[in-house]
């Protein structure tokens, strides 16, 4: 797997188109620096194209000092990788938002939390879904199972 490397252009030189609705400064981290996989792109577009609505990026590309500022608990984070971001839709439920986002298949990693949905592009064959809710935890190399613990709620 290809990883990009980092870019330091700054915010104007950063809004380089990367699909029909995503550009590069979204990506970016509070330095201005983006690294990026472009099959995380794909993925984000694919997304927006199904739900017909704006994808806010929330969390792009991280440092390692930023990641350790964010959640030390997850040295190794594939954000820190340009393959993960954290996700919202304004006025849509983050339930709907994670459902949608794990048919994508591009996304072999999808988490659910109160306010946003995580979404990477692991490793191929190494899926990984979860559910962080405060009224519900769970883990699972499949969704579908998550969705039954959901239900049963």
């Amino acid at each position: 797997m290809r990883e990009l490397g980092c870019f330091s252009y700054g915010s104007e030189l950063n809004e380089i188109r990367l699909a029909k609705n995503f550009y590069l400064s979204e990506f970016e981290n509070k330095e201005q620096l983006v690294k990026l996989h472009p099959r995380l792109v794909q993925g984000l577009q694919r997304l927006r194209d199904m739900i017909r609505q704006p994808i806010v990026i929330t969390s792009g590309y991280r440092s390692q000092e930023e990641q350790m500022e964010i959640n030390p608990s997850a040295p190794n984070s594939y954000h820190i990788r340009g393959m993960a971001a954290d996700i919202y839709v304004k006025d849509y439920p983050m339930l709907e938002l994670w459902k949608w986002a794990v048919t994508i298949p591009e996304f072999y990693g999808v988490g659910l939390y109160d306010r946003h949905v995580h979404v990477d592009v692991r490793p191929e064959g190494k899926s990984w879904y979860w559910i962080r809710q405060q009224h519900l935890r769970g883990e699972a190399n499949d969704w579908k199972k998550l969705l039954k613990l959901l239900e049963k709620e």
